[in-house]
């Protein structure tokens, strides 16, 4: 990761980009990745690994599974930080992502009520985001993501 909070591109075939980056004691690597990576403007401070969605303004700001119901359609995961508003932001959609757990393989994973942040428990306004993996890695399904009935 670069000091500005940005993370280092490196090729590692034509097409396809590995992007690393650490942040929160969960999260520490973004999968390769073949599209899936949007980028837009911050609307607050977002840390590298929260889950994003777009505020009323279309903004990017830190995704939340009870707060108002823009906040609840997360969109990805952020690939790097923004101090606060204004910040352009890379967010991945879908892919593998290295992050610690000791779920079972195959259990879903769901958008935290804690803002930006993921949960192996449903809380009460659930939504799936993805599937924990083997070894510490999850699959992000963000726009394939449902709400858990």
């Amino acid at each position: 990761m670069l000091g500005d909070g940005t993370l280092q591109l490196s090729s590692l075939d034509p097409g396809t980009h590995q992007f690393f980056a650490q942040a929160n004691s969960n999260f520490m690597a973004i999968q390769t990745a073949q599209g899936g990576i949007k980028k837009a403007n911050s609307g607050a401070a977002i840390v590298v690994g929260d889950m994003v969605a777009f505020n009323g303004s279309g903004d990017l700001v830190k995704a939340d599974s009870n707060a108002a119901a823009w906040l609840f359609n997360a969109v990805g995961m952020a690939l790097n930080a923004a101090g606060g508003a204004g910040v352009e932001v890379r967010y991945q959609l879908v892919g593998v992502v290295a992050f610690t757990h000791s779920e079972a393989p195959g259990k879903p994973v769901y958008l935290s009520d804690t803002a930006g942040a993921l949960t192996a428990t449903a809380p009460a306004a659930a939504r799936i985001v993805g599937i924990y993996m083997p070894s510490n890695k999850i699959y992000l399904n963000c726009p394939g993501s449902w709400r858990a009935t």
